[in-house]
């Protein structure tokens, strides 16, 4: 038998209607129709009750990420049927064909950032094989550097430099 141990106060309470949908709600709250008032008491049903809504958070973004995508890709296919139609009218002239040709390529560079940000993009992006890693470099622990040496090094170094420039200018 599995011990279960009971939260107290920080269990969590929750709605839910015959379909599955849940959310957070309070003791006092009044609930939407057709929904039940539940409490998770233990830390198995907090966790189930959290799988749950994780589960229904997440297909809710799908969707909305789908619409959001499609009603992207439409608005850009309506533009460039309307820009294509135009570039075939007979009264079109060659300045506005050039400007519809640009726009055409505007157009196709944000259907590509379109479809990179989307989910087919980051899928696509998924599949092909990863770039290669940067080449790892050795760190030599053992050498110790004293700083004195180092601030003299640099010293001579500025020293070196400078006289160089005073005797270019000379010249």
């Amino acid at each position: 038998m599995t011990r279960r141990a009971y939260l107290g106060e920080d269990s969590v309470h929750y709605a839910e209607n015959q379909e599955g949908y849940v959310y957070i709600t309070t003791p006092q709250s009044a609930l939407r129709e057709g929904f039940t008032h539940k409490v998770a008491e233990t830390v198995p049903d907090v966790e189930a009750f959290w799988k749950k809504m994780d589960a229904q958070e997440r297909a809710a973004a799908s969707q909305m990420n789908e619409r959001l995508y499609q009603l992207r890709k439409d608005r850009m296919d309506i533009l460039r049927r309307k820009l294509n139609t135009r570039a075939e009218q007979a009264d079109c002239t060659a300045m506005e064909r050039d400007v519809i040709r640009e726009s055409l390529k505007v157009l196709d560079r944000k259907e590509e950032i379109l479809m990179r940000n989307s989910i087919y993009g980051v899928a696509e992006m998924q599949m092909r094989e990863a770039p290669l890693p940067a080449p790892a470099t050795k760190v030599d622990t053992a050498v110790t550097i004293e700083p004195k040496a180092v601030t003299e090094s640099v010293n001579e170094s500025v020293t070196e430099s400078v006289n160089e420039d005073v005797t270019d200018d000379g010249a």
